[in-house]
């Protein structure tokens, strides 16, 4: 098979188109996937930074391949995943233990897929697997993904309640934003962005404010009784934006993590404690880590596929790659107008970044 795959940490440019062997199905609850779009997130250049720093051999001297999920078409099935899934389009969310995405084959956990919808592009399915599945896990956590699991809608329009996303601009961002608007109509978003473009992105997507990250404590009403409902962290979160959100928070609020560093470490959580606030995190590899005994992907994948079938939700794919002015195929990878380039520019990014993978 044709990957892109890197033998030693660093930039993307370490990437180099390789030829693999092909990856076979010996769990029995796997399945073989030839892969139409892989997924692409900012997560994925950071595994193949990683920790040790730019120039350190990749574990077992074995290439690795970066990419956690994406589209394609079901070849092959292990004997305790479903014969039916042979032959039909899926998306899918990867093992971030094993090979990823950045390839033309692959073999995932059949509870790590979802059919698509014949109304749904394979392209915009591959926008939904790594920032969809956190934007999801991430609502449900602050209490916002509710309505996916069946409460009437109406009854769940949080008239008054009001959700901030910081960093709503980005993959996770755009999701979010999209899926808290069509599951809460009524529901006050309020995004950060620092960009003019950015911020026009994130009102088109259904944000109904948009300030700088530093405005968050010029917000109406802060203090004691807090203005927002909600709070989802898209940024490291440092001690000054974690004392901003604390400002704003309400009582018995809530506020999950998505991104950390090593500044969440020494987190000053005292006012967080002091409005009996509840503060979470969020990592959709979990799911995988555990065995999906919380959680099984391909349930969340199925619902926020049904949303873009039914015309509720539109995938968030950047307006860059919609311009050309982001080339999004597999053999532009690596030039200084393909994705992964713009994956490293954090300035001005809109939307979610896919790549076409069909052929190199």
């Amino acid at each position: 098979m044709e990957a892109l795959g890197a033998t030693k940490h660093g930039e993307y440019n370490e990437l180099e188109f390789l030829t693999l062997t092909r990856p076979k199905v010996t769990v029995d609850t796997d399945v073989l996937i030839e892969i139409a779009y892989t997924d692409t997130n900012p997560v994925d250049l950071q595994k193949l930074l990683g920790n040790k720093g730019p120039g350190q051999p990749i574990a077992n001297n074995e290439p690795f391949v970066p990419g956690f999920g994406g589209s394609g078409t079901v070849i092959e099935t292990g004997k305790d995943a479903p014969m039916e899934l042979t032959g039909q389009r899926v998306c899918f969310i990867a093992d971030p233990t094993r090979r990823g995405s950045y390839a033309t084959h692959i073999v995932v956990d059949y509870r790590c897929t979802a059919l698509v919808p014949s109304g749904v592009s394979l392209r915009d399915a591959a926008s939904i697997p790594v920032a969809g599945l956190t934007a999801f896990e991430s609502l449900s956590k602050v209490g916002l993904a509710d309505v996916a699991t069946n409460v009437d809608r109406e009854s769940s329009s949080n008239v008054e309640k009001s959700l901030l996303i910081i960093g709503g601009a980005g993959g996770v961002g755009s999701w979010t934003i999209s899926l808290a608007r069509a599951w809460h109509p009524k529901l006050k978003i309020i995004a950060t962005s620092s960009f003019i473009g950015s911020r026009d992105w994130c009102r088109s997507l259904g944000a109904d404010e948009v300030i700088e990250h530093d405005e968050i404590t010029r917000l109406p009403g802060g203090g004691q009784n807090g203005c927002v409902d909600a709070i989802i962290c898209l940024a490291e979160p440092t001690s000054d934006l974690v004392s901003s959100c604390a400002e704003v928070i309400r009582p018995y609020g809530s506020m999950c993590l998505v991104v950390s560093g090593k500044s969440i470490q020494s987190l000053d959580m005292s006012f967080f404690f002091f409005k009996s606030a509840t503060m979470s995190t969020q990592t959709v590899f979990s799911s995988i880590r555990t065995k999906f005994q919380h959680i099984i992907p391909a349930k969340e994948l199925s619902v926020i596929l049904e949303l873009l079938c039914s015309g509720r939700v539109k995938a968030p794919i950047s307006p860059d790659l919609e311009s050309g002015e982001v080339k999004e195929t597999f053999k532009d990878a690596l030039s200084e107008t393909g994705v992964l380039n713009s994956l490293t520019n954090t300035s001005g990014r809109r939307g979610k970044y896919v790549m076409k993978v069909y052929s190199v």
